[in-house]
């Protein structure tokens, strides 16, 4: 049984854009019944070279039975929907020659557990990862200045976001419900947070703020479980309060940029002084 090929490139020819596809090489006469010429034990795939990455291209409906895919170094691009709904898939080898990941990429991938984004990715279209549930750590590339809408969406078995110091802005729905996501450090850098970025995020109970973040969208924290803020910016927020996203209804503890505290006791809020009086708010 065939369990793995390496190739020097898909379709035809390396020129060759979209107009083959995958099970061309084993006979199939269009990229619909590619499944039913690919021998069905396969499950590891190294491409040598090609110009993009397309569904249409690469494997059709054969695309869901793969586990395992390496591209090496060649395409500038990865299409829109070109791994969507795969649900075998569980890790991709991203070549350092891409610099664009079109719509919804990997949407419905719902066994990848690992993906790496080098740092030549310049762009990113909205929702790559939406329900991704298995998916657990991502670093952004240095490139990236926007996460845009539904990036990570319902990637519910994500713990960790490594974001660098070009990103400003968080787009709607970006981090929505991903529910093991439990302590959030947004770099210096970031401006804006867009409505529900962070919604139903129940994990979620640590957060800093960075000193150049200006804007926090309407319910942007809502569904969260914060009990800690460090607010370096310059957003006031209070203990209970829905400003600021809902960033702080649940909050125990607010730390301010000029080290004063807020503190949530008993019902009643206590504010601490930069020089350590705590004053009670009944």
């Amino acid at each position: 049984q065939l369990v793995s090929i390496d190739l020097p490139f898909s379709g035809k020819s390396y020129l060759d854009n979209n107009s083959y596809w995958f099970g061309y090489v084993f006979g199939a006469g269009n990229y619909r019944v590619t499944n039913e010429y690919v021998p069905s034990s396969l499950k590891s795939i190294t491409i040598g070279e090609t110009i993009s990455v397309s569904y249409e291209k690469l494997f059709g409906d054969y695309l869901k039975k793969v586990e395992c895919l390496i591209i090496n170094d060649g395409p500038t691009m990865i299409d829109m929907d070109a791994f969507r709904d795969n649900v075998s898939l569980q890790m991709i080898e991203i070549p350092s020659s891409v610099r664009k990941i079109g719509y919804a990429a990997f949407m419905g991938c719902t066994n990848l557990e690992s993906v790496y984004l080098p740092d030549s990715i310049v762009e990113i279209e909205a929702s790559i990862f939406y329900g991704c549930e298995s998916l657990k750590n991502v670093r952004l590339p240095s490139g990236i200045t926007t996460i845009n809408y539904g990036m990570f969406y319902g990637c519910a078995a994500l713990n960790q976001i490594d974001f660098l110091e070009n990103v400003m802005e968080i787009g709607e729905w970006s981090f929505g419900y991903c529910t093991s996501l439990e302590d959030l450090e947004l770099f210096e850098g970031i401006q804006t947070i867009y409505p529900f970025a962070f919604y139903g995020c129940t994990s979620l109970d640590h957060v800093i703020l960075p000193s150049t973040l200006n804007v926090i969208g309407d319910i942007a924290f809502s569904g969260t479980s914060i009990v800690s803020i460090k607010n370096n910016s310059d957003i006031e927020l209070r203990i209970g309060g829905s400003e600021g996203g809902e960033i702080a209804l649940k909050a125990l503890v607010i730390e301010n940029k000029d080290g004063s505290r807020q503190y949530k006791e008993d019902g009643s809020v206590s504010i601490e002084d930069s020089e350590g009086f705590l004053f009670r708010c009944v």
